[in-house]
């Protein structure tokens, strides 16, 4: 296989297998135990960019044999590790008070605090594996880690550990990956801390994880406050709804993303006309599964969760529904950017996604659940509107071509959609599974030939060779 194809595995396996043991999980114990893990780990989940962005991008950007700057950044990364620690106690402080889901919280948040310690111990070496493209050996390391965890997490189960049983899962899964990194690199410091060496390279670290901090910070924030405000059921739903979208982003979009930025530096003056493919692309392979996903969350989720988890998070998977066009649009306008070297725009409407979210959420969030979701995609929205203009003119794109190639797939996907929902009721008297099966089928069927032209086109058969 091409490292391409095992850069996939890699994306594949270390999403598949989280998300699969998740979804088993939420068959299995109550949403409220689902919530209150969700909400404990929503400070580390989000600030695990710290490591997996900014220490190893500057380490896939370290010369090799530059020894001193490898030192700092393992020492930099531990630093790190302790402000990650210390904002963990201040979770575990508002558990001690007794707040929302994180009532009875401060074990299960200390013992999660072992996930950003193996991630700060093994953050150069596995982004040295990274380095020197051994993506085979990360792929293998990555599924094996997955499967042990979730056996493990499986038999903690089966041993009455209940939330624990998910916690366990996430400390496994950290410390075999770190593990299996050392062995694999076999590296270690050659030296103590040297201040001026961790000086020097950590403004580049911290901008690199900054961007990383600011994109992430709002869905993991939107976690803890729903936790916060309404209790565990509440936020185990909206953790079942992103997971969801995780699955859908790996299966449709997160291949093209893998390629986009490669065949953007190579395109030259094809930039625009492959923007434009890329759209289209990303569009067509992602829009059906939005559609379904907005149609048929109920049925599907409660017949594959069970009711009280599939009922609380098949309105937050409809709600969340309208993000596709959104993904759909940004996958290909950032890494336009990035490739224009104005990466400071993507950035720029990160920051306008979160500032909305604060202000739209705190509005929101005393109505209703559903409505602090609602204003999410609300300020996703207005964010990409007020800066896409000048986004578009940067990467020379016209807007009416945007809109072409984002509108018509959405529409045909959502005229078939509702063609074969309505067909639903025609056959409401066969058993769940068949309907859902024979939906699902025919929406698919009749999306292979759209696709077909749609990546036919998009092979960029007059892209120049790279220079």
């Amino acid at each position: 296989m091409s490292k391409g194809l095992w850069s996939l595995v890699l994306q594949m396996s270390r999403l598949g297998g989280n998300v699969v043991f998740f979804l088993a999980m939420a068959r299995l114990l109550p949403v409220a135990d689902l919530g209150a893990f969700a909400t404990g780990l929503a400070l580390f989940r989000w600030m695990q960019v710290v490591h997996k962005g900014g220490i190893a991008d500057a380490v896939v950007l370290t010369a090799p044999g530059d020894m001193r700057r490898m030192d700092a950044l393992f020492w930099l990364a531990q630093l790190m590790t302790l402000g990650i620690c210390l904002l963990a106690l201040g979770l575990m402080v508002l558990a001690a008070w007794g707040i929302g889901a994180l009532a009875g919280m401060g074990p299960v948040i200390a013992t999660l605090m072992l996930v950003p310690l193996f991630q700060g111990l093994s953050a150069v070496q596995e982004a040295q594996l990274r380095q020197a493209l051994r993506l085979k050996a990360l792929a293998c390391r990555t599924a094996f880690v997955q499967l042990v965890s979730a056996l493990g997490g499986f038999a903690l189960y089966a041993l009455g550990a209940g939330l624990w049983s998910l916690v366990g899962f996430a400390v496994l899964n950290a410390a075999l990956s770190a593990v299996l990194s050392w062995r694999m690199a076999r590296w270690w410091p050659q030296a103590g801390p040297d201040r001026g060496a961790i000086r020097a390279i950590a403004p580049e670290v911290f901008a690199i994880a900054g961007r990383g901090l600011v994109a992430g910070a709002a869905l993991p924030l939107l976690q803890l406050a729903l936790g916060l405000v309404y209790g565990g059921a509440v936020a185990g739903g909206f953790q079942i709804a992103q997971r969801i979208f995780q699955l859908l982003d790996a299966v449709t979009l997160a291949p093209i993303r893998f390629l986009v930025l490669p065949m953007l530096w190579r395109a030259k003056g094809q930039g625009p006309a492959l923007v434009r493919r890329v759209i289209g692309a990303a569009a067509s392979l992602s829009a059906p599964f939005y559609v379904m996903a907005a149609l048929w969350a109920q049925p599907v989720l409660v017949w594959l969760l069970g009711r009280p988890a599939g009922e609380m998070a098949a309105p937050m998977v409809q709600i969340m529904a309208a993000l596709g066009p959104v993904a759909s649009l940004v996958l290909a306008l950032d890494q336009a950017l990035v490739a224009q070297k104005s990466a400071g725009r993507a950035l720029w409407r990160a920051c306008l996604t979160l500032a909305f979210t604060v202000v739209f959420v705190a509005l929101a969030l005393p109505v209703s659940a559903y409505a602090g979701i609602g204003s999410y995609v609300l300020a996703a929205y207005l964010a990409l509107a007020v800066t896409l203009g000048r986004s578009l003119r940067l990467i020379g794109v016209r807007p009416q071509d945007v809109a072409r190639a984002l509108a018509l797939p959405y529409i045909l996907s959502a005229g078939l959609g509702v063609c074969l929902w309505r067909l639903g009721t025609l056959v409401a008297e066969w058993p769940l599974l068949w309907q859902l099966m024979g939906q699902g089928a025919l929406m698919l069927v009749a999306c292979l030939p759209f696709w077909a032209v749609v990546l036919r086109r998009s092979r960029g058969r007059s892209m120049p060779p790279h220079a």
